[in-house]
């Protein structure tokens, strides 16, 4: 113990009563070599659990290898014990280089998906109903309700929506719930058809929606004028 206390002291050994409570509670959580356990073991019935144990997981004091003898392990508990500032700093840099590394992983796997502009004032949105993603009993429920005007964004990130009439929403919506709107006119859709029919002229064995039948279809999807519904004439 008395080597151990002076190897921590270094070139302070007036500071000797500090590390005397720190180098008797390492010693007897410390396994002894003539018993197999350590003495508090050996008290208790159970192992310690430290402060470090318990908050600081990642804090690891460097330079436990194999071989140590029983004075320098005592003495590196000892630190450990004492959570010395310099130490504590050298673990909390090791833990913020590897916060920013996962972060910038993280950034580059889903670079595709993150939103890194504000949704613009006047946008429309749906709002993904997150309770609909997990159980398999809500597999065929509507998972978007809306669409919803963007009103303004909080200063937490937040964002509150209202409705198409202008009635403002109460709640406001994470940005991870809001997916833009895009409406799809009848025009468009007329248009991807005309396409996919000369694709049919060349293979007539394609199954597909003709002009006309579409034009019912989207007729009967005309709910409230939400569609605006064209008519033309059939293809000669």
């Amino acid at each position: 113990i008395r080597q151990a206390i002076l190897k921590d002291c270094k070139d302070q050994p007036k500071r000797w009563p500090e590390k005397v409570p720190l180098a008797f509670f390492a010693d007897r959580v410390t396994t002894r070599r003539s018993t197999g356990f350590s003495p508090f073991y050996l008290l208790h019935g159970m192992h310690p659990i430290l402060p470090f144990d318990l908050t600081e997981a990642t804090f690891m004091i460097s330079g436990y290898r194999a071989g140590l003898s029983s004075t320098d392990l005592l003495t590196l508990r000892m630190r450990q014990l004492d959570k010395r500032p310099a130490d504590l700093e050298k673990a909390s840099e090791a833990i913020l280089r590897s916060r920013l590394a996962s972060k910038a992983q993280f950034e580059k796997r889903f670079q595709h998906r993150l939103r890194r502009v504000p949704i613009r004032q006047g946008s429309l949105v749906l709002i993904r109903n997150s309770a609909r993603d997990a159980g398999l009993d809500a597999k065929y429920a509507p998972r978007y309700s809306g669409p919803y005007m963007v009103h303004r964004q909080t200063k937490a990130g937040t964002y509150v929506l209202k409705e198409l009439d202008g009635t403002h929403m109460r709640q406001s919506f994470a940005s991870f719930r809001l997916l833009p709107y895009h409406p799809r006119s009848a025009r468009n859709l007329l248009d991807n058809l005309s396409d996919t029919d000369s694709d049919s002229d060349i293979n007539k064995d394609n199954q597909g929606l003709s002009r006309d039948s579409m034009n019912g279809f989207l007729r009967r999807l005309n709910v409230g004028g939400l569609l605006e519904t064209q008519e033309t004439s059939p293809r000669s």
